[in-house]
């Protein structure tokens, strides 16, 4: 089985990419390939549709989509920011949920985490 882990965060000291990368092992068998992302790898600009139309869908959207097409399971970790999501993951998934002929995941099986150091975690649950 081909496992796509990352954090939905783009700090530097995610500790939702430690607690991803932790949990991945548990999921490690004999034959199993876990592929951890960093989402700095995938900066691209804001998405918008005047941008998606001058320019098309950036080639770091296409290869973060070909990452999860190549996956068989999503692990994911989200990282909190006042409340809501991690702004970096919001827009990756916006130029993803663009291509044209596709769901955002495809239909793989993702399995959410979270995890938070700040107050806000308590207003989440």
């Amino acid at each position: 089985m081909k496992i796509l882990a990352f954090a939905a965060s783009n700090s530097r000291n995610s500790i939702n990419k430690t607690f991803v990368t932790s949990v991945s092992k548990y999921y490690k068998e004999v034959d199993d390939v876990i592929d951890i992302l960093d989402l700095n790898d995938y900066e691209m600009p804001l998405y918008s549709i005047d941008r998606e139309i001058e320019s098309g869908i950036p080639q770091l959207a296409l290869d973060f989509a070909s990452k999860i097409d190549e996956s068989d399971f999503l692990l994911i970790s989200i990282a909190e920011y006042n409340g809501s999501y991690n702004v970096g993951y919001k827009n990756i998934i916006d130029w993803v949920s663009r291509i044209a002929g596709r769901k955002t995941f495809n239909g793989k099986p993702v399995f959410l985490l979270a995890t938070s150091p700040g107050p806000m975690v308590d207003l989440l649950f």
